[in-house]
């Protein structure tokens, strides 16, 4: 056996007495108590998380408009109200306010109903897409000691009937974006269901049947038939298509969703709105005739006004197997004739509801909306404005001009009608 070099022998027992030098002992002792430390964090870390994830309930919310409802909930928990970072938001609708929310980052524990729940306020940025901006994505995550979600459920069941019953006489206005998301619009006040008028029983046909269609989910699930109900409002402009939705959504309390075709959307877009569509609201397309590409031009040409939604993309939006149920769709045009049959097809649209220059009814009912009991004059107008092609919107505007004087506004309808060249009817 070889015995070791002198070299060899001298440069271990140089190791040896390095390594007994009390500086290097000392670092030594500092990066091992440093590694246990550090590797006892990480142990504590991985049980807490696994704990966590075994005795802790965690519920993400993130989306409209259950994010709308607990809002609403928190503003009225003290602890919540007491935050001391708050963003103040303008609400934009019939009346400008100012309200105060708890700000990004916002971490607070609530005792209610016998269990505390942890609620946290986050804020991230997400791609919307390729090149397209960074856009700012709410959420609020609630937590709970326990096996089972059910007092997460609970408070989201209350914070949607106090939000109800604080917007009951407001309708919420959603506009849909490019980038597939729902962005709250507005919050108008409710328009009464008496302040327009169609002809005969058409107005209370269509009530009843957006009540029978909201009420009868079980009936439809007995027989294998998708939830879902279209209606196709056209004719000519200023009829009042926008309105009778408008004054629906009022009357069943549900919010409306516009959706833009004109937008630059696409199919994939648009089948991002459909999935997160709430089960109960009304849906409004309006200009459905222009908005997106027929079949005849195979995707090859395209106006300025048109969206990138092919018209086999809206069909499977509004009727494929992922189109939402329990939706009330509103689709208007001017121009039905330029529609796809396939679109207006049974199955997509069940309604068509068709609106015509004003009638003697509906002219008689407006000029008695503006001057209640005067029957007579009432008669008297619509018997001249019901001759006329003349629409509910322009009669509307004017009784605005006429109206202290019920008497001048029958006086004057004729030499009005002469200037605004409105023609007879044939």
């Amino acid at each position: 056996m070889q015995r070791p070099t002198a070299a060899a022998t001298t440069a271990t027992s140089s190791t040896l007495r390095l390594l007994q030098h009390p500086q290097i002992i000392d670092g030594l002792r500092i990066i091992l108590i440093g590694a246990s430390l550090e590797t006892t964090r990480r142990l504590c870390s991985w049980i807490y998380y696994k704990l966590q994830g075994i005795f802790y309930k965690t519920v993400r919310i993130d989306s409209a408009p259950i994010l709308d409802w607990m809002d609403c909930w928190l503003a009225t928990q003290k602890s919540w109200k007491e935050a001391h970072d708050v963003t103040a938001v303008a609400t934009q609708g019939d009346k400008d306010t100012v309200e105060f929310s708890a700000s990004s980052g916002v971490d607070r524990w609530i005792y209610h109903n016998n269990k505390w729940l942890r609620f946290v306020r986050d804020k991230r940025d997400i791609s919307a897409a390729f090149n397209g901006p960074t856009l700012k994505e709410e959420s609020l995550t609630v937590s709970l000691l326990g096996f089972s979600a059910e007092p997460v459920k609970r408070v989201i069941r209350e914070a949607k009937e106090l939000y109800k019953s604080k917007n009951m006489y407001s309708t919420e206005v959603y506009l849909g974006d490019q980038y597939g998301n729902w962005n709250k619009l507005t919050t108008k006040s409710h328009r009464p269901w008496n302040s327009f008028f169609l002809p005969g029983d058409t107005k209370q046909y269509l009530l009843n049947d957006a009540r029978d269609f909201l009420n009868s989910e079980d009936w439809f699930a007995h027989r294998g038939i998708p939830f879902r109900r279209g209606y196709l409002l056209y004719g000519i402009p200023g009829t009042g298509k926008s309105t009778s939705v408008h004054a629906l959504a009022s009357e069943l309390n549900l919010p409306i969703y516009i959706l833009l075709l004109s937008l630059n959307l696409d199919d994939s877009g648009l089948a991002d709105m459909m999935r997160f569509l709430p089960s109960k609201c009304v849906l409004l397309i309006e200009d459905i005739d222009v908005a997106f590409k027929s079949r005849s031009e195979n995707g090859n040409d395209q106006n300025g006004s048109e969206s990138s939604v092919t018209l086999s993309g809206l069909l499977n939006a509004i009727d494929g197997l992922a189109a939402p149920e329990g939706r009330l769709l509103f689709a208007t045009t001017n121009h039905v004739e330029h529609l796809d049959p396939a679109l207006i097809r049974p199955g997509r649209i069940d309604v068509r509801i068709e609106f015509k220059a004003i009638e003697y009814s509906q002219a008689r009912d407006l000029f008695s909306n503006f001057h209640p009991g005067a029957t007579t004059l009432a008669e008297e107008f619509a018997d001249v404005a019901s001759k006329y092609k003349v629409t509910p919107s322009q009669l509307q505007a004017y009784l605005l001009l006429q109206k202290e004087s019920p008497e001048s506004a029958v006086k004057n309808m004729s030499s009005w009608l002469t200037d605004e060249k409105v023609s007879l009817k044939a």
